[in-house]
């Protein structure tokens, strides 16, 4: 098993414009870096490009041209180049796009990637050096780019596209956790479409892992009248701006689980729950890489009638929905995988 530590820095609000990785296995240790690419790299990004395993798979005729890198250098675009490092030695190219960006800034889009939604990123890289292929370094090295990606705010999944003829690279990705969407056509080649989403790095435990120790512990209300459960729609400026799900936060100093969900759901919403209506429906163990660790209480509250909602500032807005209907919601962060195992309680 690897164990990732990494050191970003931030230079603008978009991505990273250098970061680096370190895997620790056993006793031995490697050092991945991702630095901006620049025209002094244009040399060596030149040579790879000559290999035949880069320039049967990357230089095709209907794709970008050799040189085409060089216009993503400067700021303001949608394309970021890096070089890969691996150990201070220079060994390929990687580089992400910003989807929504390409798709409302470039005049004559192309490709399978031409109508994302906002917080959508694609990739791509090669490893130049043939001495470093085939020995590991490729999942590692998607696993850690793909998940900074991840990391920044406002991004929800991140796309790639090998040739669907291309096996090793459709492996190397599955096992980096990204997983397959579709195959399709990009108007040169047959290509796979694969995807990753931060709900795929939160992980979701219904029994208490013994490494275990939470930073914090959260409770949450699923509402119901009739056939529909109240969401709220998160304040932009706060966390996970514009994300929807159930009333709820965290659990205070010395305050019962209980005694907390009656507070938040007044505090948020108004409607004042009676404490022996109130059910603990299941509680979940969550990892995430965003806020840490921490148990979820998940409650579930019957109203006879349909109560006024009065919004803190937190929220902008309400919804009562069916289940199935909100799980077309932007949810939060792990919002999907709580919903469907709440939802196999009722």
């Amino acid at each position: 098993m690897c164990y990732l530590n990494v050191s970003l820095f931030l230079v603008n609000a978009c991505f990273s414009k250098y970061f680096s990785v370190k895997y620790f296995q056993m006793r031995s240790s490697l050092e991945i870096e991702f630095t901006p690419f620049t025209h002094q790299d244009f040399p060596i990004y030149k040579k790879w490009s000559e290999f035949n395993h880069v320039k049967n798979t990357w230089f095709l005729d209907g794709y970008e041209s050799r040189e085409a890198v060089l216009s993503k250098i400067e700021e303001g675009g949608y394309d970021f180049p890096f070089i890969i490092q691996i150990e201070g030695k220079k060994v390929g190219f990687i580089q992400y796009c910003d989807l929504y960006a390409y798709k409302t800034q470039c005049k004559d889009p192309k490709g399978v990637f031409t109508d994302e939604e906002k917080g959508t990123y694609c990739m791509d890289l090669f490893i130049g050096e043939d001495t470093y292929l085939n020995k590991g370094y490729g999942t590692k090295i998607v696993k850690a780019f793909s998940e900074m990606i991840l990391k920044t705010p406002g991004a929800k999944k991140v796309l790639i596209d090998p040739a669907s003829s291309n096996k090793r690279a459709i492996k190397c990705y599955e096992k980096a956790g990204f997983y397959k969407l579709k195959d399709t056509h990009d108007g040169v080649e047959d290509v796979t479409i694969l995807s990753k989403t931060k709900e795929d790095l939160i992980k979701i435990h219904t029994d208490k892992p013994d490494d275990f120790i939470p930073r914090t512990e959260v409770v949450g209300c699923y509402i119901k009248n009739e056939n529909d459960f109240l969401f709220l729609k998160k304040a932009k400026g706060g966390s996970q701006e514009d994300t929807w799900g159930v009333a709820g936060g965290k659990i205070a100093e010395g305050e019962s689980a209980l005694d907390a969900v009656i507070r938040e759901i007044f505090e948020e919403t108004g409607i004042l729950l009676t404490a022996d209506k109130v059910r603990l429906e299941k509680t979940l163990y969550i990892d995430n890489p965003y806020f840490g660790k921490y148990f979820l209480h998940l409650f579930y509250y019957q109203c006879e009638k349909r109560p006024e909602v009065k919004l803190s500032k937190e929220h902008v807005d309400y919804r009562w929905v069916t289940l199935e209907k909100a799980k077309m919601l932007d949810l939060l962060h792990g919002g999907l995988k709580s919903l469907s195992l709440f939802e196999a309680t009722l």
